[in-house]
């Protein structure tokens, strides 16, 4: 009988503690039947004690804001910061392709400007057609020689600029042939000449467009040389004035 009764009272007391435990009140009055238990009692404490930090982790989150994203939100949106960094290291590199391709422009256009006060400076220094020419390492006849002709050269023999293009093929359409080998030598010869200045002179006839007749310029080129440039460049006078004579017709 004193058995049951221990038994049914260490319950009593042990419901008690559950129901303060679960209503979050502390457990009050003396326990005499749980003290004598003392394994029990202390993981009845230990179960409090723990109960009470679950329950104070919880309230202090309660407290805590509302997460901006929930957790697809949140890997949805790494997807696209990734998705984001990939995108801009592809345009840092189309950015610097195209810094390094309009470099390239830039130096291109530095060039054809140089040739083009090199040219304007050319024309300034002649009162009549004149015509300039890039020479490559100093061989005249090398494939990338360019010769240009000025408008003054064209309105001189009466062609335009479509009709009579840079380059010696239009040079040789309209020369006599029979003035021509001795025009090439003297040209080629003052090329080759390191000696000298690169100057000479050598008449030459030419068969106008409309006219019809020869015209004799002389030609008296002058080589010219721009700093920062390793290319010759020569200019040369022609006129047709007093050169229309009966000396012209003899020689064709």
């Amino acid at each position: 009988m004193w058995f049951s009764n221990t038994t049914r009272n260490l319950a009593s007391e042990l419901n008690q503690w559950l129901e303060h435990l679960l209503s979050h009140r502390q457990p009050a009055g003396a326990r005499p039947h749980l003290q004598q238990q003392p394994q029990l009692l202390g993981s009845l404490e230990r179960l409090q004690r723990d109960w009470d930090e679950l329950q104070r982790i919880r309230q202090h989150s309660e407290q805590q804001p509302a997460a901006p994203c929930s957790a697809e939100d949140y890997a949805a949106l790494q997807r696209r910061l990734l998705q984001a960094e990939q995108q801009s290291a592809r345009l840092q590199d189309e950015l610097h392709a195209n810094q390094t391709h309009n470099q390239g422009f830039l130096e291109e256009r530095a060039h054809w400007e140089e040739e083009r006060q090199v040219w304007e400076l050319t024309k300034r220094t002649l009162t009549e057609g004149c015509w300039a020419m890039n020479v490559v390492d100093g061989d005249p006849d090398h494939p990338q020689n360019l010769i240009r002709w000025s408008e003054q050269f064209r309105e001189l023999i009466g062609y335009s600029r479509a009709e009579f293009p840079d380059g010696w093929d239009s040079y040789f359409k309209v020369v006599n042939q029979d003035d021509l080998k001795a025009v090439m030598q003297a040209f080629n010869a003052s090329m080759v000449d390191k000696s000298g200045d690169g100057f000479y002179a050598v008449e030459y006839r030419m068969q106008h467009k409309t006219r019809g007749r020869s015209l004799v310029p002389r030609a008296r080129p002058l080589p010219a040389r721009c700093p920062g440039q390793a290319a010759l460049r020569h200019r040369r006078g022609a006129r047709d004035q007093r050169r229309e004579s009966r000396r012209a017709h003899a020689r064709a």
